[in-house]
């Protein structure tokens, strides 16, 4: 479905609705829906943070050269960060006309981009009251660095950021399930079934609650082909020791049947 520059009516925070000349007005139901994301050109970036200054609004110009007002802050924060190179779901930002009920549909010149951040706890806000490892989408405009794009900024435990850090090289790709607060069209919802393509519109910012993240090698090298395979020492006398018991068994079974044409030829 294509939107671009559409005008939509806002009639309720959740509700947008579309002009249909008469007839029943068409909506846009805001709701958490899924989007699944690939992604590539992944990167891994450390944050440290060794001192910080306190913000303060009194400008102090005491004598003494005494600057308690910065502290040690040692921290380290990583993150991974990506695009997103294909979805099967169309994806829209919708912007507010000068009348503040009437919204305009836009599709943003860039991928989108994806920042995964770790977060050591969960997050309790008013809207999560048993929290959530938080995270929001937006539409991000630099004008200074020329980018125009969705930003998806979702957060996981120390814990899995550690296996996905070690996990994240070129040979795998990397596919994410988030899910997000969005508008889809009344139509797409009725008649559409789960696996097909759906329209997302998305407000000026909102949430996007990270669900999954699958990581799959997507080549081998000829080292780990099967006839290149090395098998650790344990594995390989296992190995033997089952050929040895298969070359037995058929030895017996050869013996069973020496030893019941002798006992035959014994009673002719």
């Amino acid at each position: 479905m294509l939107l671009d520059g559409k005008k939509l009516k806002r009639v309720s925070p959740n509700i947008l609705q579309e002009d249909t000349q008469g007839n029943r007005a068409l909506e846009w139901r805001k709701s958490f829906n899924y989007l699944n994301l690939n992604l590539e050109e992944v990167k891994i970036v450390h944050n440290f943070s060794v001192n910080e200054k306190e913000i303060t609004l009194k400008n102090n110009h005491k004598s003494e050269e005494k600057f308690d007002f910065i502290k040690p802050q040692p921290k380290l924060v990583r993150r991974i960060e990506a695009l997103v190179s294909s979805t099967k779901d169309n994806i829209y930002s919708i912007v507010k006309d000068e009348d503040d009920s009437v919204y305009t549909v836009e599709k943003p010149k860039d991928k989108i981009r994806v920042s995964i951040r770790e977060q050591e706890e969960v997050k309790e806000v008013k809207s999560f009251p048993n929290g959530v490892f938080y995270g929001t989408i937006f539409r991000c405009v630099e004008k200074h660095e020329d980018m125009d794009c969705i930003y998806v900024e979702c957060s996981v435990p120390s814990s899995q950021m550690d296996e996905l850090i070690s996990n994240v090289s070129s040979d795998k790709s990397i596919l994410i399930s988030v899910l997000v607060r969005s508008f889809t069209y009344e139509v797409e919802d009725s008649l559409g079934e789960y696996w097909m393509a759906k329209t997302h519109l998305i407000d000026e910012s909102d949430y996007a609650i990270l669900s999954s993240i699958h990581i799959e090698t997507t080549g081998l090298t000829p080292a780990s082909s099967k006839s290149d395979v090395k098998l650790d020492p344990v594995v390989r006398k296992v190995s033997d020791y089952s050929r040895l018991e298969k070359s037995l068994e058929n030895l017996i079974k050869v013996m069973w049947v020496i030893a019941a044409v002798l006992i035959l030829n014994l009673f002719k």
